[in-house]
């Protein structure tokens, strides 16, 4: 999913007003002056994907951009010749018009998803997702388990709870063999989360996993894991955020692990 900014809409809106009241005698070249802010307003139609209004960009400004651009390349350019004539007032302003037209039409095409606040913050779930762990855990994890969270905060940012819940517990999942790795290194660690978690309850020796974290991996795996694992769970969008929270601490306690070095 690609995220846009609303603000960049708002500044293209600016650029084509500004550009539409330019008067005869303005200054052409110059900091944020006309030929400046023609070069940001083609830039913007691309990056905003505006490709019908950038075509036509392309065609109706062909000849101002060729004008401009050898006035740009003038080193004393003088105060007359920097100076709009009518003739390019005129088609200026026809063709930014015709821009205009052109992108409020192609606007009706572009939906900007706005998330709704939820329990963490949208800025930790879209862009910063380290931050709802302990610090530094999230630099312990495989990358298995960053890209499953990483998954897990989006969908849970853009409310689709049950794909949330999916990647937090395959996120757990891999946690679940960092931490059999801790303990048994020569063992196979990529079997399936049961196994793993019944030979670290069953580890007859010192170290241990502390139990209060071996019960909540249990406690997450019958009530959570098995049954999302399947077809017949569908969550709320509550429930998904509480599973979350639940998971930030197990995971924050497999990172913390005596034998897992943050």
């Amino acid at each position: 999913m690609k995220l846009t900014d609303p603000n960049k809409y708002i500044v293209l809106g600016g650029r084509i007003r500004y550009l539409a009241g330019r008067n005869v005698g303005d200054s052409i070249i110059g900091s944020n002056l006309i030929w400046q802010n023609l070069q940001w307003l083609k830039r913007d139609l691309e990056e905003l994907e505006f490709r019908v209004s950038f075509n036509l960009f392309e065609r109706k400004f062909k000849q101002l951009e060729d004008d401009f651009t050898e006035l740009s390349e003038i080193d004393d350019l003088d105060k007359n010749s920097n100076k709009l004539t009518k003739e390019q007032r005129d088609d200026l302003f026809k063709s930014i018009i015709a821009i205009e037209d052109t992108v409020f039409s192609e606007g009706k095409e572009h939906v900007i998803a706005s998330p709704t606040p939820r329990r963490f913050s949208l800025d930790h779930l879209l862009n910063n997702p380290d931050l709802i762990l302990g610090k530094e855990v999230f630099n312990s994890l495989t990358d298995i388990a960053k890209y499953d969270l990483k998954s897990c905060c989006k969908n849970l940012a853009f409310e689709s709870p049950t794909s949330a819940a999916f990647h937090i517990l395959r996120c757990i999942e891999e946690c679940v063999r960092m931490l059999y790795r801790a303990y048994f290194p020569r063992k196979e660690s990529s079997r399936p989360w049961g196994p793993l978690e019944r030979e670290l309850i069953d580890k007859p020796k010192k170290p241990q996993p502390e139990s209060i974290l071996l019960e909540h991996l249990t406690h997450l795996r019958k009530r959570f894991r098995n049954p999302t694992d399947h077809p017949e769970k569908i969550y709320e969008i509550e429930e998904a955020e509480d599973l979350v929270h639940m998971a930030v601490d197990v995971i924050n306690r497999i990172a913390r692990d005596k034998k897992i070095k943050v």
